[in-house]
């Protein structure tokens, strides 16, 4: 199951600074160019893979999930929602010291999303029916309101909010864009063209 509930403003870069994610598995992206930023954490769902055919048997195990999901997105069709968090790495089975601790293929679907896209802001609470009782799931969903209760308040937020900045990337088209032309520029166009 998967509700959407519109929120007023988030400030995702608070959130990663909360002492309750330290531990959690989380996934972050954000686009500031395009006003499109989201954080999940806390998975309730994995699917990982290896070798070559990750993509094939990560794809199979979805598409068998697609008919048992329900949400009410459907109330609110004009964004998208990412239900799965995670990447694949580039090189299949590669062994090496560096990536030993990842599967070629990690994916989660996560219990909280907290999303920005178009100046509005949403939190997606995703949990699993397992059969439970339905008194089971109020109580579990209690306790996940109190621990998003926890999460908003001041003493769990620091001021300084954290900002991550990766130096090999950017956000911008037009900077990337220019990286690619400068470095074109130094190779002759017989050994390297775009």
């Amino acid at each position: 199951m998967s509700c959407l509930f519109e929120f007023n403003d988030i400030e995702i870069s608070k959130l990663i600074d909360s002492k309750l994610l330290i531990g959690k598995s989380f996934f972050l992206w954000n686009i500031s160019d395009e006003f499109e930023e989201f954080l999940g954490f806390d998975s309730i769902l994995n699917i990982s893979e290896n070798g070559f055919s990750r993509l094939t048997q990560t794809s199979e195990k979805v598409n068998n999930l697609e008919n048992k999901i329900f949400s009410n997105w459907e109330n609110d069709c004009s964004i998208n929602i990412p239900l799965f968090m995670g990447g694949i790495k580039f090189a299949p089975s590669q062994i090496s010291e560096r990536w030993k601790d990842y599967n070629d293929s990690d994916w989660f679907i996560p219990r909280f999303l907290f999303l920005k896209k178009s100046k509005r802001s949403f939190i997606v609470y995703n949990y699993l029916h397992n059969g439970k009782e339905e008194s089971e799931h109020e109580n579990e969903f209690d306790l996940h309101l109190e621990f998003l209760e926890k999460l908003f308040t001041e003493e769990n937020l620091n001021d300084n909010s954290s900002q991550l900045v990766n130096p090999f990337h950017s956000n911008s088209v037009d900077e990337w864009k220019e990286k690619v032309d400068t470095a074109l520029k130094k190779y002759p166009k017989v050994i390297l063209q775009k």
